[in-house]
Order: C-alpha cells, then sequence, then structure tokens
C-alpha cells in the first residue's frame, strides 16, 4: 500500500460552503427555474433501483446488459450506505451521511436545486410514498409518489418529460424493490430464515425481483424514447443499495457494509455525448452529483465527490481518478458502522454491532443504546474493527485486522484523520489515541508523506 493516494481531506473543510450555496439554491427556486433562461444543458434522468445488488446482474438482467454496454459502465461503484434514506442523500446532495448529518444538509436535495437554480425543470417519480424521507423529493418542484403501479410511473415520467420539450429537465425516478419473499424476511438471521425458506429459493426469488425491475427500466426508458423524450439526454441508472442474502447470516439491507450491501451497477449513458466504456475503478454515489453539473455544463460546487468526466478536445472523457479513500456509513438502526476502502483493503469500524439473532428483538426501532444505555454514535473509538484483503476474499470472511498490522495502522490513521477532520471530535486518551500514537499533527504528517494528502 505504498501508491500514492487521494483521501478527501477538502470535502469536510469545504462542504459547509457548499451546503451554504445550494441552500440559497434551494430558497431561490421556488418557481421552479420558471423566471430563468431555458439553459441549453442536456436533459437529465436518474432511474434508482432498489436493493439492487452489481454481482447479480446477468442472466436475469438481458435490458440492462444492453445498455450499460452503450454506456460507461462502472462494476466497481459503492452506495454511500446501505440504508435507503441515508444513500439516497448522499446521491441526492453529493455528500457522505456524516457530512450531510453535521450540517443539516439532510433532506435538502441539493442536487435538485442546483439544477432548478439554472432553469432546469425538476422532477420525482416513486411507486412508494417518498414524500416524507430523510432525503426529501419535496426538494423538487414535482413530486408524485405513491404512484398506482408501474404503468403509472411510466405514465407519469414520460409526461412530465415531454410536457416542454424545449425547456430541458432533471428527473429521479425511485423504483423500489418487488419483495416477494424477502418482505417476510428482512433482518432476518440465518436460522430463523432457513426455516421457512431455503437459500436457494431465496437467490431464485431475488433474480425473479431484478428481472421485474429491468422489464420496468426498460419499459421507462422506451416511453421516453418513443416522445423524443431521450434526445439530448444524460441517464444515470444505478441502486440505493444492495442486499444480504445469507452471505454473512442474514436477509436485508441496512444492517451491514459488506459488499452485497454496498456494491451497485453505475451506468451513465448519452450516445453521441459519452462513449461506451467499462470500468472497474472504485467510485461512489457521491460522484454522480458533481458528475451531472460537469457533464451539464453548470458551475461547479464543492462536494464530498468527484467529477468521473472531463472534456478533451470537445469530447467528453470518463477519467481514471486519483487512488482515493472511498466512505461508507451507518448513522442510525440496528448496527453503527464506517467502512473505508482503498485499492483492494476495505476497513471497516463498528460502532454497534448487532449480531443477526439480536435484531430479532430489534427491528423497527429507529436508534438503540448501548447496556450502559447511552447514546452509540459514529464518533470515537469503535468497538470492534475489521480489515479484508478484497483481491482474496471479495466475501469479507477472513479479518486481518489482528494480523495485517501495517495495513492495519494506516487505516486507524485514515479514520483518525476523518474523524477530526468531519467530526470535530478527537480521539481522547484511552480510545485508541495512545495504542498508535495519534495526534492530529504527527497523523497529517505521516499521511502527507505516504502521499495520501
Amino acid at each position: 500500500m505504498k501508491k500514492k493516494h487521494h483521501i478527501p481531506a477538502t470535502l469536510c473543510r469545504h462542504v459547509l460552503t457548499f451546503g451554504l450555496v445550494l441552500h440559497v439554491a434551494l430558497l431561490s427556486s421556488c418557481d421552479g427555474g420558471a423566471n430563468q433562461p431555458v439553459p441549453e444543458g442536456p436533459n437529465v434522468l436518474i432511474v434508482v433501483m432498489g436493493s439492487f445488488r452489481a454481482d447479480y446482474i446477468g442472466d436475469a438482467t438481458p435490458f440492462l446488459n444492453e445498455f450499460a454496454s452503450e454506456g460507461v459502465s462502472y462494476t466497481n461503484a459503492i452506495a454511500n450506505s446501505s440504508a435507503r434514506s441515508q444513500s439516497l442523500d448522499s446521491l441526492l446532495n453529493g455528500v457522505l451521511p456524516s457530512v450531510a448529518e453535521r450540517d443539516s444538509l439532510s433532506g435538502m436535495a441539493l442536487l435538485a436545486g442546483r439544477f432548478a437554480k439554472s432553469g432546469y425543470r425538476t422532477g420525482y417519480f416513486s411507486l412508494e410514498d417518498d414524500s416524507d424521507e430523510p432525503f426529501s423529493p419535496r426538494s423538487f418542484d414535482e413530486l408524485e409518489a405513491s404512484l398506482a403501479d408501474n404503468n403509472a410511473l411510466v405514465e407519469s415520467t414520460v409526461g412530465f418529460a415531454s410536457d416542454k420539450p424545449s425547456h430541458p429537465y432533471l428527473m429521479c425516478v425511485h423504483i423500489p424493490r418487488n419483495d416477494g419473499v424477502f418482505g417476510e424476511t428482512n433482518g432476518l438471521p440465518e436460522t430463523a430464515v432457513t426455516g421457512f425458506v431455503s437459500r436457494e429459493t431465496l437467490a431464485r426469488d431475488y433474480k425473479t425481483v431484478l428481472t421485474k425491475t429491468d422489464t420496468l427500466v426498460k419499459s421507462l426508458i422506451e416511453g421516453l424514447r418513443a416522445e423524443g423524450a431521450l434526445d439530448d439526454t444524460i441517464v444515470v441508472v444505478t441502486a440505493d443499495h444492495g442486499e444480504e442474502i445469507l452471505d454473512h447470516g442474514s436477509v436485508g439491507r441496512g444492517w451491514t457494509l459488506y459488499e452485497e450491501s454496498i456494491r451497485v451497477p453505475l451506468v451513465f449513458w448519452s450516445p453521441g455525448r459519452l462513449t461506451a466504456d467499462t470500468t472497474a475503478q472504485r467510485v461512489s454515489l457521491v460522484d454522480v452529483a458533481p458528475s451531472l453539473v460537469t457533464l451539464a455544463g453548470l458551475d461547479s460546487a464543492l462536494t464530498s465527490g468527484d467529477s468521473l468526466f472531463n472534456e478533451t478536445a470537445g469530447a467528453w472523457k470518463s477519467v481514471e481518478l486519483p487512488r482515493r479513500i472511498v466512505i461508507s456509513e451507518l448513522l442510525e438502526g440496528g448496527n453503527l458502522q464506517r467502512s473505508m476502502s482503498v485499492d483492494d483493503w476495505k476497513y471497516i469500524g463498528n460502532y454497534r454491532w448487532v449480531s443477526p439473532n439480536d435484531r430479532l428483538t430489534m427491528t423497527g426501532q429507529a436508534h438503540y443504546k448501548d447496556e450502559n444505555t447511552e447514546a452509540v454514535g459514529v464518533w470515537g473509538r469503535p468497538t470492534s474493527e475489521e480489515l479484508y484483503d478484497l483481491s482474496a476474499d471479495m466475501g469479507e470472511m477472513d479479518n486481518l485486522f489482528e494480523t495485517a498490522q501495517d495495513e492495519a495502522r494506516l487505516f486507524r490513521k485514515i479514520a483518525y484523520y476523518y474523524q477530526e477532520e468531519c467530526g470535530g471530535q478527537l480521539l481522547e486518551s484511552g480510545e485508541g489515541a495512545d495504542d498508535y500514537n495519534l495526534t492530529p499533527e504527527t497523523t497529517m504528517e505521516e499521511l502527507e508523506s505516504m502521499g495520501y494528502l
């Protein structure tokens, strides 16, 4: 791990400025851009599929396979949380969950505000009642949630897009997962699940769910194309998070940050604008907002992510980003965690861990307390830590934290630096700082000498 990397060091120093800029944008765009000049930029469509694992794309998803082959496909894209609201906050705000929470950005859908300020029409459409969700689709000019069925979703989306063909749009379409048997098993441990359904049945049912989603995305894209509403359009297809299917002893989402829970599809599609490409570089959903702002030719704003594209000789190209620390978080619910990955190594800090068997009695509670009834947060020293070499152990079964000491020490330093920068909190004596001789000054100096800052 002696390569040069990029840790998101500046994101915490500048995100408040970003939040203030886009908060003003939201307040000044209540008319949906009606008094703004019609922008010359492309339409933008974001399709967010529910609980869609990247490693299950294949025979069950024929349309997405073809669609991805025509666009820029990221096969190693990471959701910034396995909890829907936190993940969509990252997608629509362009900031990490802890940063959004710290700077009171949760629920603002800053991307919609940025586009509306530039004169775009903005709309959000979903089969579920997302109107009161923390990621606040209410920040879009037009909101249609709890639509009756798939046909109504396609109809409403196509109607909005084709209503003013000369006036570009930003749309987000949320396609929640059709649960099937999963509606009965979310959060259940293996011992409970296998009592009434087999692993094989779960995997088969999950593929059936993905095929239904694939068919709906196809109907949506074809409906827009038939109305000419895909002309000069950037389409992003991704997912809010993945799904546990007994990979680590449980079924569900929002409980862990293992790969099955956070690795998702990510495709940017815009024939004639973007050259088809497939890349395995590790990116995350916070990169979507700055990428769309860049591609639409809007003024850039500071975010937790980086644009995945730049323009060279009049053509847009996907870029190979500097090696970075990719972060995911669970800020509330049963398990409180933060994961950090770079190259083939991945670290998970567990601030509150609820075992699969204990989840049976905790499902439905918003916040949990530790044994001393004190609130648990994601700052301070983790109660346990994990470290995996994904090149040899993509299933994350062999925890190397105690044996890969150099890598463990490095990730502890990175976690400490992030905590000091973003959380504004330092580890106290006895919380791990003494173990590694960590201070703000020594940590920054060493990370700089290793090429991380």
